[in-house]
């Protein structure tokens, strides 16, 4: 289930955020067309390379030459988990816009692939990414599967429907991200998954919109390629401060079955090895 947040959590969920960006396919020439919103993904960084990992569909729905990538704005740090806190906050707290997009243009030598997994890595030219950039060191990241009964951190930028005009209904972006706190129910050998499961790879989380206030108008679309966080306090003598460890990329959801699927950490550093 989603889990109510608390301040810690919050403080969780901005670090995720700033690792975390937004894919879209890019604006029509002079800014005109809609740009078709494709999902999210997280920056990282090692040995002084700079990638992106999401999943392998949010790329091919795009394609490659015609990526855009919006990042979380400078000094930006709001976050809201549901419609009821987004609307307290936003009284007394400034909504974070997206920067510009900035154009990926990737090419094939570019981007490995694991299909199977539903996973891509493209590496970036630093001179395709804003200063600053907040990459996260996937040295840190987990290679083991977050137990069963655990509980993790996702985030990442889905799509809400608005209405306006009287009934005519449009899908706006969550520029301050969604994050919750979701249950890890199994990672042995579930059924049901058209797409298939790879249990040493992958695992699943409980998941059910309908739980979210104002879930009428929430679309998970857009989520697939987020992170998968779990959180770890630090402590030193008097002082807290938060840190998150990836564990995985969310890429696929089962909605009747209140199920989301996430692969790993060891496919993502196998697919930046093959680029590097």
């Amino acid at each position: 289930m989603a889990r109510k947040f608390s301040p810690e959590h919050e403080a969780f969920a901005c670090l995720a955020y700033r690792h975390t960006i937004g894919l879209s396919s890019r604006p029509g020439p002079y800014g005109k067309g809609r740009p078709f919103w494709a999902g999210s993904g997280v920056l990282l960084s090692i040995s002084g390379g700079l990638y992106l990992a999401t999943a392998a569909h949010v790329l091919r729905d795009i394609g490659l030459r015609n990526l855009a990538a919006y990042y979380p704005a400078d000094g930006a740090t709001f976050v809201y988990t549901t419609e009821a806190e987004f609307a307290e906050k936003a009284k007394s707290a400034p909504i974070p816009k997206f920067g510009l997009p900035v154009p990926l243009d990737l090419a094939a030598r570019d981007v490995s692939w694991d299909d199977k997994h539903d996973v891509a890595v493209a590496r970036i030219s630093p001179r395709g990414a804003p200063q600053p950039a907040f990459p996260y060191d996937l040295s840190n990241a987990a290679d083991e599967l977050p137990a069963p009964n655990s509980v993790a951190l996702m985030f990442a930028y889905p799509q809400s429907t608005s209405v306006v005009s009287g009934t005519k209904r449009v899908r706006v972006i969550r520029a301050g991200g969604y994050a919750c706190i979701i249950d890890v129910v199994r990672s042995d050998s579930p059924d049901g998954w058209a797409d298939g499961f790879d249990p040493p790879a992958q695992f699943e989380m409980h998941f059910d919109s309908a739980e979210i206030p104002g879930h009428d108008n929430f679309d998970l679309h857009g989520m697939s390629g987020g992170g998968i966080w779990r959180c770890v306090p630090q402590r030193r003598e008097s002082l807290w401060f938060p840190t998150i460890c990836l564990q995985g990329l969310q890429v696929s959801w089962r909605k009747e079955s209140k199920l989301l699927k996430a692969t790993g950490v060891k496919t993502i550093r196998k697919l930046v090895a093959s680029l590097a």
